[in-house]
């Protein structure tokens, strides 16, 4: 596990189980659109990250979720729709190169 905060630069192309998603770090802020159609949103916090997906053309619900940080190239937390209590997917990020 990474302490990330501020550290290490999470910017760049990334993979999803919802398509590729072009991010982009400032401080501890997350800013991305998914190629596919899709706004995210997010921060960091120690080695997490906690996120929301908005306008996705893959689901018609806001997600809202929180991926571990296992090192700079892998996150790996959960998801489900934003407001509800449970997260019952499963959200993974594998940075390209």
């Amino acid at each position: 596990m990474v302490a990330c905060e501020g550290k290490t630069d999470l910017s760049g192309r990334w993979r999803t189980g919802f398509g590729t998603l072009n991010l982009t770090q400032k401080g501890d802020s997350l800013f991305g659109e998914f190629e596919g159609g899709g706004k995210f949103e997010g921060f960091i916090r120690n080695d997490t990250v906690y996120f929301r997906i908005s306008e996705a053309s893959f689901t018609s619900y806001t997600l809202t979720g929180f991926g571990l940080i296992k090192d700079k190239n892998n996150i790996k937390g959960k998801v489900g729709e934003e407001g509800s209590k449970t997260f019952d997917g499963t959200f993974y990020m594998m940075k390209l190169r």
